[in-house]
């Protein structure tokens, strides 16, 4: 019993690290789908220990690890999809996360519930697990299509969106500055060179003071 619950201590450890660290490109949804093949297995292996010991106590951690890592990543897709993400490996790997779900509730739950003399609902329990190897066979194809149509790169990290506009509209701010350059910049007269601009600039001026001093003359 020590051996198990230090085998759960790490595994539990070594699965936050990893969401912790998780990203939603191709290559991360592989991982994703890799994890949770791997508890799966992991649980299929513990049924096997609990069968042959009649004691089925071990296996509610090992389904409830399971049940939250599909959950999170689950909900993780669900908002990728509404952000408009149609990649094909994302929709693969969803639909094999569900089944992995479905497995669950379907398998996982009711055995623990078992007892030394629940027989039947053992071999129940392996001819579910059979029958899920038949299943998964049809969502690793859809999923090893959709790798042959996509790079392993695309997509990105889940989170990044925020910053990444955040970026774009400081670039955007830096590259059009407001006010005082751009609308401070004194406008050049068609047909002008600046050095003509300045000699018209004082001609007109000189124009202004003539006629000005004219009119006091004329007041007086």
């Amino acid at each position: 019993m020590l051996r198990l619950r230090l085998f759960l201590f790490i595994n539990c450890f070594f699965s936050f690290s990893f969401l912790s660290a998780q990203d939603y490109s191709n290559r991360g949804l592989m991982e994703i789908k890799d994890h949770s093949e791997g508890l799966r297995m992991a649980w299929i292996k513990s049924f096997d220990e609990a069968v042959q010991t009649k004691n089925f106590s071990a296996l509610q951690p090992l389904r409830k690890e399971n049940e939250n890592y599909l959950d999170k990543h689950m909900l993780m897709i669900r908002r990728l999809y509404a952000d408009g993400d149609g990649r094909a490996l994302l929709s693969a790997v969803n639909n094999y996360m569900r089944i992995e779900r479905q497995f669950v509730k379907d398998v996982m739950v009711p055995a623990e519930a078992f007892t030394a003399n629940s027989q039947e609902g053992i071999d129940r329990t392996y001819q579910k697990i059979d029958d899920f190897g038949q299943k998964e066979k049809v969502f690793l194809i859809e999923i090893n299509n959709a790798m042959r149509t996509e790079s392993m790169d695309a997509g990105g990290a889940a989170g990044n969106n925020a910053d990444a506009q955040m970026q774009e509209q400081e670039e955007e701010s830096f590259d059009e500055p407001q006010g005082s350059v751009i609308e401070g910049r004194p406008k050049r007269k068609k047909g002008r060179l600046p050095h003509e601009q300045e000699n018209n600039d004082e001609e007109n001026s000189g124009k202004r003071s003539k006629k000005k001093k004219n009119v006091a003359d004329e007041e007086e």
